[in-house]
């Protein structure tokens, strides 16, 4: 065997390799992107919202503007693709989980494994000012229920504390109705003062509940 037979062959072989490889990889996108499209229109068909949206019954868009993506070692796979509908045209974009073992994504899928868990499946839908946002197509998508019970509780709570709010001012009104009470009763001789807890009136000045020889005493006298 000649060296120039020698190279031809490591060049076949190097050529198949990677046209295998290159096969392979290309096989894993296009399975892993069949298995997680069938399961995007199958949530798009059980969906009646975008079956008012764009129209029914669906489509598929051309395959050049489909598109697919893979994370954490392939083992998280993305992909998006148009839906045609009777009246207008969306994009559905869908996320799978796959289970490890097999690093090859193509045996993955064709060894009976091909297990995807949808975690994530979106469409496009139109918002105000002209602008569209994603509008999640899983079945337990739907918005949070309003609780009564914690309704019932808010209610009671803002009853509680309005009746909190109110017994001051009545406290308050019967600690100014005793103040004037004995404002009245100390004739003029003495004046009226409340301390900041609302407490009891307390006389100061020059009154009979505090004797002179006191203020004597305070100037030394």
């Amino acid at each position: 065997m000649t060296s120039r037979t020698l190279f031809h062959t490591a060049l076949a072989g190097c050529i198949g390799g990677v046209a295998m490889y290159v096969a392979a990889d290309v096989g894993g996108d296009y399975t892993t992107y069949v298995i997680l499209r069938n399961v995007a229109m199958q949530l798009a068909e059980s969906n009646e919202g975008l079956k008012k949206q764009i129209g029914h019954p669906f489509s598929l868009g051309p395959w050049y503007n489909a598109r697919i993506g893979f994370s954490a070692g392939r083992n998280i796979a993305q992909c998006s693709f148009q839906l045609l509908g009777q009246d207008q045209i969306t994009d559905l974009t869908v996320r799978g989980v796959r289970r490890t073992g097999i690093s090859s994504t193509l045996l993955y899928n064709i060894a009976g494994l091909g297990e995807w868990k949808v975690v994530e499946c979106t469409a496009m839908f139109p918002s105000g000012g002209g602008l569209v946002k994603p509008q999640s197509l899983m079945p337990n998508s739907r918005p949070a229920e309003v609780c009564t019970t914690c309704e019932a509780d808010n209610g009671q709570g803002d009853a509680v504390s309005v009746n909190s709010s109110t017994q001051p001012e009545s406290s308050q009104s019967h600690t100014l109705e005793q103040g004037q009470s004995i404002l009245n009763n100390s004739e003029g001789r003495g004046t009226v003062a409340f301390n900041p807890e609302g407490a009891s009136p307390v006389m100061n000045g020059n009154s009979e509940s505090e004797p002179r020889r006191r203020v004597w005493w305070r100037f030394g006298l």
